[in-house]
C-alpha cells in the first residue's frame, strides 16, 4: 500500500538533522586522528617497529578489498538484473559505507599504537590509557558517523522524492551491501588473526625461546597486523552492519504501521542521539579516566554515554510520537547492552577463569573441558538476558517495540566501538 506521508513537513527538519550529527561526527573523527600527531612516536627502533604494522596493516587490507570488490561488482550486476537498479546501488553505497570505517580505523590505529607505548614509558598509565582512548575513538565515532549519514541521507533524499514507497527496497540493499562487506571484513581479518597469532607462539616459543610479542619473531609483526585487521577494520564493518541492520529492521515495520512517520523518524533520531551521547563521553574521557583503572576507566564511559543518551531518549520519545511505552522499550534495550556487557566481563575476569586456571593444573585435557564448560555456561546468561528483553519489548510495544529495543541496545556504537578498538592499540 502507498506510503502516508501526512505531516511530512513537521519533520521534514528532524530528518535534514540526522545526517548533519553525522557530518559533525566525521569532523570530530578528523580531528582527533590529526591530533594524535601531537605526541612523539618514540624512538628509532619503536618507529621502526610501528612501519612494518602499519604496512603490513595496509597491505593485507588492499589485498582484501580487491577480491572483495571483485564479488561486489559481480552481485551488483546479478541485483540490477534481478531487482532494480537503486536497491544495487545501494547495495554498493552500503558495502563502501562499512568500509570506510575499517580504512579510518586502521588508519588511526597504527597511528596511536607507537604513541601510546611512547606515554606509557615516559608519563606513565593514565597517559597511555587515555591517548588510547582518544586513538580507537577515531574509529568509534567513524562507524556511527557513517552509518548516520549514509541512512539518514537515503531516508531523507527518497521520502522526499517522487517515489517515497521504494524506501523499503533501497534502505535494504544498503543494509545488505554493509553485511556483504562485513562478512568478508570480519571472517578473512578473522583467520588471518588467529593464524598469525598461533604461529607467533609456536615459532617464537616452542623453536626459539623468544619472550611473547618479541619483534625479532617475523611472526609477531604479522600477530600485531592481524589484530588491526581483524579486531579493528574487521570488527569495524561488522558493528557497522549490526547497528544498521538494527536500524533498517525498525524502520522496515515501522512503514507498516498506522502512522508511519513518526515511527520512521524517531530510530534515526535515537541515532543521532546516541551519536552525541557519545561525543559528549569522549569528551569527558580524560576526567572519567583521572585515578582510575583501564578496566575502572572503560566501564565509566559506557555508563555515562547510556546515561547521556537515556536524558536524550526520555527528552525526543514524546516530541516525536508522543508514546510514553517506547521510552521503555528503549531503558529495557539500554539495561539489555550494559547487562550484557557486565555479564560477559565477569565470565572473562572472575571466578569462572580462576576455576580454568585450577582445572589447567592437572593438564591441557582438563583444561580444554574447563573452559568449554565455563564457555557454554557464559552464553546463557546473555541469552536470559536478551529472551527477557525481547518479552519486554513484545508485550510494551509489539514487533516494532523489539526492533526499537535493539536501536537503543546500540545506540552508543561509538563507545563501544572505541572499547574494542582500544584493545588492538594498547596491544600493539
Amino acid at each position: 500500500q502507498p506510503l502516508s506521508l501526512e505531516g511530512f513537513d513537521d519533520y521534514r527538519l528532524v530528518l535534514q538533522f540526522v545526517p548533519l550529527v553525522g557530518l559533525v561526527g566525521v569532523l570530530f573523527a578528523v580531528l582527533g586522528f590529526f591530533s594524535l600527531f601531537n605526541y612523539s612516536p618514540g624512538n628509532a627502533q619503536m618507529r621502526s617497529v610501528a612501519s612494518r604494522i602499519h604496512s603490513g596493516t595496509e597491505v593485507f587490507l588492499r589485498q582484501q578489498y580487491k577480491i572483495t570488490a571483485l564479488l561486489l561488482i559481480t552481485s551488483f550486476v546479478l541485483l540490477a538484473s534481478l531487482a532494480c537498479l537503486s536497491t544495487a546501488m545501494a547495495f554498493l553505497v552500503g558495502s563502501a559505507c562499512a568500509m570506510l570505517p575499517g580504512w579510518i580505523g586502521m588508519k588511526a590505529a597504527t597511528t596511536a599504537n607507537v604513541r601510546t607505548c611512547q606515554a606509557a614509558k615516559q608519563e606513565g598509565l593514565y597517559k597511555a590509557s587515555t591517548l588510547a582512548f582518544q586513538g580507537a575513538a577515531v574509529m568509534g565515532i567513524a562507524v556511527a558517523s557513517v552509518s548516520l549519514i549514509g541512512l539518514g541521507s537515503y531516508c531523507l533524499a527518497i521520502l522526499t522524492g517522487s517515489s517515497p514507497g521504494g524506501l523499503s527496497y533501497t534502505i535494504a540493499g544498503f543494509t545488505l551491501g554493509a553485511s556483504f562487506f562485513a562478512l568478508f571484513g570480519r571472517v578473512g581479518g578473522g583467520i588471518f588473526t588467529k593464524s598469525a597469532d598461533i604461529g607467533a607462539d609456536m615459532t617464537g616459543k616452542l623453536e626459539f625461546n623468544l619472550p611473547e610479542d618479541d619483534p625479532r619473531n617475523p611472526a609477531v609483526i604479522a600477530d600485531n597486523v592481524g589484530d588491526n585487521v581483524g579486531d579493528v577494520a574487521g570488527m569495524g564493518s561488522d558493528l557497522f552492519e549490526s547497528y544498521t541492520s538494527s536500524v533498517v529492521a525498525t524502520l522496515i515495520m515501522a512503514m507498516g504501521m498506522t502512522e508511519p512517520l513518526p515511527h520512521l523518524v524517531l530510530p534515526l533520531v535515537l541515532m543521532a542521539i546516541g551519536l552525541i551521547a557519545c561525543l559528549l563521553t569522549i569528551c569527558l574521557s580524560r576526567a572519567l579516566g583521572r585515578r582510575a583503572a583501564p578496566q575502572t576507566f572503560l566501564r565509566r564511559t559506557i555508563l555515562v554515554a547510556n546515561a547521556f543518551f537515556a536524558i536524550g531518549a526520555f527528552v525526543a520519545i514524546p516530541w516525536v510520537v508522543g508514546e510514553s511505552n517506547y521510552f521503555l522499550v528503549v531503558m529495557a534495550g539500554v539495561a539489555c547492552g550494559i547487562l550484557i556487557g557486565l555479564e560477559t566481563e565477569w565470565f572473562c575476569s572472575g571466578p569462572p577463569i580462576r576455576y580454568i586456571v585450577k582445572m589447567s593444573e592437572t593438564g591441557a585435557a582438563t583444561n580444554i573441558m574447563g573452559g568449554l564448560s565455563v564457555g557454554f555456561f557464559g552464553a546463557l546468561l546473555p541469552i536470559l538476558t536478551i529472551s527477557a528483553t525481547i518479552l519486554v519489548a513484545s508485550y510494551a510495544a509489539g514487533l516494532y517495540g523489539i526492533g526499537l529495543s535493539a536501536v537503543a541496545m546500540l545506540s552508543t556504537m561509538a563507545i563501544i566501538m572505541t572499547i574494542d578498538a582500544y584493545g588492538p592499540i594498547v596491544d600493539n
